[in-house]
């Protein structure tokens, strides 16, 4: 084999590994964007929580407040499987 052929599979094998690279580089800063976008919807329901911890507490009948109850543990559940999912991509 003759250096020529030596340096051009040297510079085929860089390319690919700069491609993958690139590849790499996107699909992380996908990840990172998607992550901020988490992030800002936790902080915004953080404020959320603590606006209505700053409330006056008022009795609900029992039902009104199963059904809360019930969409509250729903929305949690659901944002837990969206960052597990998130973190299992990084």
């Amino acid at each position: 084999m003759n250096s020529s052929s030596l340096l051009k599979g040297k510079v085929f094998e860089q390319r690919q590994l700069l491609a993958r690279v690139k590849q790499d580089l996107a699909h992380a800063w996908q990840v990172q964007r998607e992550l901020e976008e988490v992030r800002k919807e936790n902080s915004a329901l953080k404020q959320d929580i603590q606006a209505l911890r700053s409330l006056p507490v008022k009795i609900e009948a029992p039902s009104a407040f199963r059904r809360s109850t019930d969409r509250s543990r729903s929305r949690a559940t659901e944002l837990r499987s969206t960052n597990a999912a998130l973190y299992m991509r990084i």
